[in-house]
């Protein structure tokens, strides 16, 4: 009786042994499983983001021209693909995208520094401010952008307001020059311009009377 009691106890003991090594293992995995989900995110989080890239959505997206010169930079020949109309020539095919499923205009934007060409883009856009505007003090910087929904319409080269206001006064300057020697010439310190005046034709008619017939005969000179 005394050795099958002993030996129910070993038993349960051997069995109690075998489930305590076996939660042990458990946790120890549970313990592992967690360590390296830590590690996992940690390196997700020093991981470069994912580019974006645009839905296509066949046969809706907007095509533009996308392209950008930075003069300041470096110098680009005249027929360069990107300036279009700006030398002539149409944008290069090879600078056509689809748009994104947000884009609703084809862009072009320009910046000049006094007058002088610094930076060309075309891209697409989901917002537009067209027109031109200047930017800076001290210098005349300015930005003209201009917009379009159609495809591939973004190749245009947009006008500049400080050319036209060049132009202006340029004519402007002309036109004050030619009063200052007019001023000169009639105060009596230059010599007087030669001013085209209008060619007066005056006709003088000579009426004579021929004594046989009695009719009156007309003569013009000039």
């Amino acid at each position: 009786m005394g050795e099958g009691v002993l030996s129910l106890l070993l038993l349960l003991l051997a069995a109690n042994l075998g489930t305590g090594k076996g939660l042990w293992t458990s946790y120890q995995h549970k313990q592992r499983c967690k360590q390296k989900r830590k590690r996992c995110s940690n390196t997700q989080h020093h991981t470069r983001p994912r580019p974006f890239i645009p839905r296509i959505r066949p046969g809706k997206n907007l095509i533009c021209y996308s392209c950008r010169l930075d003069f300041r930079k470096r110098a680009y020949k005249k027929d360069h693909p990107c300036l279009g109309r700006h030398g002539n020539l149409r944008v290069s095919e090879d600078y056509a995208v689809p748009c994104g499923p947000n884009a609703t205009y084809c862009r072009v934007e320009r910046t000049e520094v006094n007058g002088v060409l610094t930076m060309l883009r075309r891209e697409c856009s989901q917002l537009c401010y067209q027109g031109c505007r200047l930017r800076g003090f001290g210098i005349n910087n300015e930005v003209c952008e201009k917009c379009c929904t159609n495809n591939r319409c973004n190749h245009m080269y947009p006008t500049s307001r400080a050319a036209r206001s060049h132009s202006s006064e340029n004519s402007s300057n002309s036109n004050s020059s030619r009063g200052a020697v007019l001023a000169r010439a009639q105060n009596g310190r230059g010599p007087t311009p030669a001013i085209p005046t209008p060619v007066e034709r005056i006709t003088k008619v000579k009426i004579q009377t021929n004594r046989q017939t009695g009719r009156h005969i007309e003569d013009t000179t000039v």
